[in-house]
């Protein structure tokens, strides 16, 4: 998910995408943020896993293909 577009997120917008992060990874997914600045400190505090944070699109890529490799 790239947010380098987003230019506001209300605390309720921040807490659903912590949320889905986190059932995403108890399902067995990975969601990765990309590019989150300004939003990092928030998304964290409602629970985002700092390991799904990225900081380009590009490294998130490359993350998910290696992911996929094995």
């Amino acid at each position: 998910l790239d947010l380098r577009s987003v230019t506001a997120a209300d605390p309720a917008s921040l807490r659903l995408l912590a949320r889905l992060q986190q059932d995403l990874y108890r399902r067995g997914c990975q969601l990765l943020v990309c590019q989150a600045g300004r939003f990092t400190a928030p998304l964290m505090s409602h629970g985002l896993d700092p390991s799904s944070l990225r900081p380009t699109v590009d490294l998130a890529l490359e993350n998910l293909e290696d992911m996929l490799l094995g």
